[in-house]
């Protein structure tokens, strides 16, 4: 094997996508990863970066493109902006593409092999529906450059022309870009990055330098309603958010992926336990089918907004305890005895092993498991059923498209219930017959 280096040009086709949103290649004894391949485009290619086995390198000319490449709406896609890595893919190849990583994560581990991966939910709009906008700020006043990093960390400028926008942003966040670069280029500030939060009451939320946001903030005036607060409506439930608490970040979308959870939990139930809870999103829902509902989260700012959500719709049969989840459960469940059903919903990193332990001790009927990232999912799946929760159904639906990124929910039963949780739902074939 001639060992690759860099600067080296090598040709390449493109078998697949990895978790990431690169495009994969052999060459010789190399993965090859290549920022922006799509399956099918046969590709002369840079490398850029060699690791081992492994080497990165982005494309010099593309010799025959897929079927399912498409010219990317946005311009500064082009220049290898970070916000999303997929914007050049058909979409209906997205969705293929973002079930095949989730397979992939869940193939690593034998033992979840008999877990049916369903065909991705679409959204049905798959432009403009982020809430959420972090964007980062280099330079100053006329060469001052508001927008996304590339993959080596060169902000790109998203928001100083006079149209400019991304593709994946609400239209609000896009006027406050737009603003925010204006008001940066009339005066020098020291502002390296700032998060900016809309809703469709037309609600803004800024979050920077404290010393600065007065400043800017008057510059924005008319863009919006702005607020230390912001609310969300989903499945005609408004919920209060205060920053830093977190909320999904595709406000339309959030409706198919609750309603998904929810497809796979009881009607009715005793006891419910929605764990890493945040504002209540899914415990509001809970609270329509059990007796007694409980939400765990250990923010004080989720907390706080979350007991507000709940009394707003006079949910008083729900207790929240702002505790870690590991040490709530147990005292949880000899307070109210048998649990009907767990929900699941952590950060990206996924779960701490000794909060899956508390999970398996609490012996629910079902677990529901909802994630942004299949490879903490799958580990941490991988986790449950060796204490005999066993996933049956992984549903994958799209949060972000033109990103690599999908959250899947799963749900898990006891090995002995197997077989009836199989006749109950209905499911695609297993892992093998994708």
């Amino acid at each position: 094997m001639t060992p690759l280096r860099q600067g080296q040009e090598i040709s390449v086709e493109i078998d697949g996508l990895v978790y990431g949103g690169a495009g994969y290649a052999r060459f010789e004894m190399y993965d090859i990863l290549v920022s922006r391949g799509l399956p099918g485009d046969r590709l002369v290619v840079r490398i850029f970066l060699v690791r081992q086995t492994t080497a990165y390198a982005d494309i010099v000319r593309i010799v025959a493109p897929s079927s399912s490449r498409r010219i990317p709406v946005c311009p500064v896609f082009e220049e290898g902006c970070g916000a999303c890595q997929w914007l050049h893919l058909d979409y209906a190849a997205q969705l293929v593409w973002k079930r095949r990583l989730a397979v992939n994560a869940l193939q690593a581990y034998p033992e979840l092999h008999s877990a049916a991966v369903q065909e991705t939910e679409a959204m049905q709009d798959p432009y403009f529906y982020r809430n959420k906008m972090v964007v980062r700020v280099r330079g100053a006043q006329n060469q001052v450059r508001v927008g996304f990093q590339d993959a080596r960390g060169r902000v790109l400028d998203v928001f100083g022309k006079e149209d400019g926008q991304c593709y994946i942003q609400q239209p609000l966040n896009n006027r406050l870009g737009r603003a925010l670069s204006a008001s940066l280029a009339k005066e020098r500030r020291p502002l390296k990055s700032a998060t900016i939060r809309s809703t469709d009451e037309n609600e803004v939320s800024l979050d920077m330098d404290r010393k600065l946001t007065a400043a800017i903030s008057a510059d924005l005036q008319g863009v919006g309603n702005q607020q230390t607060q912001v609310h969300y409506t989903v499945l005609n439930r408004r919920f209060r958010v205060t920053s830093p608490s977190f909320f999904q970040a595709s406000t339309r979308q959030t409706a198919v992926l609750v309603q998904t959870a929810m497809r796979f939990l009881p009607e009715r139930m005793e006891t419910a336990i929605d764990v890493y809870c945040g504002v209540g999103l899914f415990t509001l829902m809970l609270a329509d089918r059990a007796r007694q509902v409980y939400g765990i989260e250990e923010s004080h700012t989720a907390i706080a907004d979350a007991e507000y959500n709940a009394a707003a719709y006079g949910a008083g049969h729900i207790r929240f305890v702002r505790e870690k989840a590991e040490i709530a459960l147990p005292e949880i469940v000899r307070e109210a005895g048998e649990v009907d059903a767990i929900l699941l919903d952590p950060p990206r990193s996924g779960c701490h092993p000794a909060t899956l332990e508390a999970v398996s001790r609490c012996r629910p009927r079902a677990l529901v498991y909802v994630s942004c990232n299949v490879m903490t999912l799958s580990r941490d799946l991988a986790t449950l059923n060796s204490f005999g929760l066993s996933p049956v159904v992984v549903q994958p639906v799209d949060m972000f498209p033109h990103t690599y990124h999908v959250e899947c929910v799963a749900l898990c039963v006891w090995a002995k219930n197997l077989a009836s949780s199989a006749d109950e739902i209905h499911i695609a074939d297993p892992i093998p017959g994708k």
